[in-house]
């Protein structure tokens, strides 16, 4: 999904100086401050709006910590600041990051009942958050990389959702079988070959591919998905599950084209479009990713009588 930037922050140039000119007469290096004693200090600070981004770019720690949510609910999270949605979330919380499609998520995930399904998990961001919100619903999650889906195993242990979540290491697609699967620097751009154009300085592995129609039996209210290009062939594969249960859809889309094939199959179904922008929901005809910064979408079905205020 798209990621947000921390939130404008006051001038604090002294504070800048003065902890770099304590650093430079105690002849310490700028990763010290890494060091609890250090960064708890930091990070207490940064979510207050206290301290200056420049201060903590550059300092790499990995670290669980406890990510609040807007309304109370909080959940654990194993951060590494050398990636870029950790290092938001361990500097500035869920406030810097994709706070529109967060609030929007989390009004859909209160109201539901049946299952949610996080497609492109990454480290499990949106399932956790679920979780958070909602005690009473299970989520079917879906992350191919092997490794990023450690780190998301991980992320629910730390919370002791096991028996909430079902985490699958499988790409959804339109049908079964395997495919190339491309991970450039940036994991969260991750994306089957097929989806989307070549991404520079990226590894390919083979993944698992299977369709959300085959793997998921229980009613479904609300799916978060982020495949890269692969929204048209994930929704072709969920056909069933879209006729019958008629979930809310929260997406990325970056492309037109995806977008005007992503567009035909939910109105075919009747569903309303909506774009994410900084204001919240907005009602759009059309699903055109390059008009505007927004690229996140809501699709709903009127019959589910959904509230967004």
């Amino acid at each position: 999904m798209l990621t947000g930037e921390p939130a404008s922050q006051p001038s604090f140039s002294f504070l800048q100086d003065g902890i770099g000119k304590f650093c430079r007469s105690l002849g310490l290096k700028r990763q010290l401050l890494a060091h609890p004693v250090f960064s708890r200090p930091l990070r207490w600070l940064s979510l207050r709006n206290r301290i200056p981004a420049s201060i903590l770019s550059g300092i790499v720690l990995r670290e669980t910590i406890r990510v609040e949510l807007p309304t109370g609910e909080s959940f654990r999270y194993a951060a590494q600041t050398n990636e870029g949605i950790d290092m938001l979330l361990y500097w500035y919380g869920l406030r810097s990051w994709e706070i529109q499609s967060v609030g929007v998520f989390s009004k859909l995930v209160r109201q539901a009942k049946g299952r949610v399904v996080d497609i492109g998990a990454h480290k499990g961001i949106y399932t956790l958050i679920s979780c958070a919100i909602n005690p009473g619903i299970r989520v079917s999650s879906f992350e191919p990389v092997p490794e990023t889906n450690q780190e998301f195993l991980r992320n629910i242990a730390l919370n002791s959702w096991e028996g909430r979540v079902d985490v699958r290491r499988v790409a959804l697609s339109n049908e079964p079988g395997h495919a190339q699967f491309q991970i450039p620097e940036d994991a969260t751009m991750a994306g089957l070959v097929s989806s989307g154009p070549a991404k520079a300085a990226c590894r390919t592995i083979d993944v698992e591919v299977a369709t959300g129609d085959d793997l998921i039996s229980d009613p479904v209210d609300v799916i978060k998905m982020d495949v890269e290009g692969a929204e048209a062939l994930v929704l072709q594969g969920m056909n069933r599950i879209l006729r019958e249960s008629r979930p809310s859809v929260l997406f990325e889309c970056l492309e037109n084209e995806v977008g005007a094939a992503v567009e035909r199959q939910f109105l075919d179904l009747g569903y309303q479009l909506f774009r994410i922008d900084h204001t919240g929901l907005r009602s759009v005809e059309h699903i055109i990713p390059a008009d505007a910064e927004e690229r996140n979408f809501v699709a709903i079905h009127p019959s589910r009588n959904i509230e967004l205020s």
